[in-house]
């Protein structure tokens, strides 16, 4: 059984891991749940602590698409516990009295369970106090006589009125004497108690939910997959703000698509390839162009011969480093396959022309075309006193030991699949076995010549 465990300040990863044994992350933000559920894929996944006002919270939709996967979310203590009052019908589960006081409206305010924390060497230091746990320490402080009720109430509302932040004992009871709340020795005996107090009700219920979890069985888990609906804000959880597995946490995708959009020299061509495929894709669905699973499975084997993934197991690491499911891929290939054959439909349309005129344009737009012009003057003038070599090699030459050879040599990924690559530029085979033999008397004629000279 896998386990994840959000915690922090309310209890460490080290007391926790003593407790219940499981995989420990820092307290979750917004973005973290998702990546876990994509990236580590859980069986349960327990949220004690979790950033909150300073940072983005976790979303709601994050928990709800953990359980729409069959995974068991438990809440307790701080940020857990609120999102499980709030998802109690969607099937989050609470641990714990922080839990109930939230969800039958004893604690309204969302910040009553946080506290302000530094983090020094891996370890949580807190610098305030939540109210959720000065609420207990005043009733125990009322209970021994050492403050009235009404008091331990004002006490509460002037606390409750700080910001979470600044809410440390010696702030609290100096501004509990300056509103007349509490006099001079009141105030002396009930900062002593505050400070001296053990009692913690949100780390009393950590503990009772990483041991509730840890009581759960195989056959305990509850795999029902849910269907909850999402907007388009789901679809941007999970398409930028989900990230890769990183150390003890994850990189949100949204950082690498940024950083590539900085610093990489061909972010103009690849986002336009981007977008043009996208465009392409919703053209071919608008012709009802299919993609078949026979169709899938055929692109799949050569994009794994393109890239070299001889096994099974170099295909599964492969989509595992680039953060993909079987089921994200086959939709890329099946998006693919559906703009390669509205490509094919096209192409015949073009006539006797081809895609000379647009192959070139694109060169042109991209200030390359010159280039291109004169390498192509420079290789026929080198090949125009060798016109019988061409003609022999064309005559005589295996076309797929010719083309094997040339995407070899020039490096082209296509070399394990040299047909596909013909048809994808759209080229008959007669006019690619010549091209084929010409590049390889060109080669030839080039070798001699480096040969002589020297």
């Amino acid at each position: 059984m896998k386990i994840i465990v959000f915690c922090g300040p309310t209890i460490t990863d080290y007391e926790a891991s003593g407790i219940l044994k499981a995989e420990y992350r820092p307290p979750v933000t917004h973005g973290d749940l998702i990546s876990c559920v994509y990236a580590d894929k859980p069986d349960v996944i327990v949220i004690i602590d979790g950033a909150f006002i300073d940072h983005l919270t976790v979303w709601h939709n994050e928990i709800n698409e953990a359980m729409n996967k069959g995974i068991m979310v438990f809440g307790a203590s701080a940020m857990g516990a609120i999102r499980a009052a709030e998802l109690k019908m969607w099937g989050m589960q609470g641990i714990g009295e922080v839990f109930n006081l939230i969800e039958n409206g004893t604690i309204e305010a969302d910040d009553e369970v946080l506290c302000d924390f530094t983090l020094i060497d891996g370890m949580y230091h807190k610098k305030t106090i939540s109210v959720v746990n000065l609420r207990f320490i005043l009733n125990k402080a009322t209970d021994k006589a050492l403050i009235s009720q009404g008091q331990s109430d004002d006490i509460l509302n002037v606390v409750q009125a700080m910001y979470y932040k600044e809410r440390s004992p010696d702030k609290i009871i100096s501004l509990c004497i300056d509103k007349g709340i509490l006099t001079s020795k009141e105030s002396s005996s009930l900062f002593k108690y505050i400070s001296l107090s053990r009692s913690d009700i949100q780390k009393q219920d950590a503990i009772l939910c990483l041991e509730t979890v840890g009581k759960l069985r195989v056959e305990d888990l509850d795999k029902t997959q849910k269907h909850f609906e999402y907007d388009l804000f789901f679809e941007a959880l999970y398409e930028r703000d989900r990230g890769t597995k990183h150390g003890n946490g994850y990189h949100p995708f949204y950082k690498i698509a940024n950083d590539y959009v900085m610093y990489s020299e061909d972010i103009e061509s690849v986002n336009d390839a981007a977008l043009n495929r996208k465009i392409c894709a919703l053209v071919a669905d608008n012709f009802n162009i299919q993609a078949s699973d026979k169709d899938i499975s055929e692109e799949r084997d050569l994009f794994a011969k393109k890239h070299h993934l001889s096994c099974e197991d170099d295909y599964l690491k492969w989509l595992n480093d680039n953060d993909l499911s079987e089921q994200d891929f086959q939709d890329l290939l099946a998006e693919r396959i559906k703009i390669n054959k509205l490509q094919k439909w096209y192409l015949p349309r073009l006539g006797f022309a081809k895609n000379t005129r647009y192959l070139l344009e694109e060169l042109k737009l991209n200030n390359q075309y010159t280039t291109w012009k004169q390498k192509s003057i420079d290789i026929h003038d080198t090949l125009k006193n060798n016109h019988d070599d061409t003609s022999n090699t064309f005559i005589t030459s295996d076309i797929m030991k010719l083309a094997h050879r040339f995407l070899k040599h020039n490096s082209r990924q296509w070399e394990q699949a040299p047909f596909h690559f013909m048809n994808k530029i759209g080229m008959n085979q007669q006019v690619f076995k010549h091209l084929l033999a010409r590049d390889k008397t060109l080669s030839d004629v080039v070798t001699m010549e480096i040969y002589n000279q020297a």
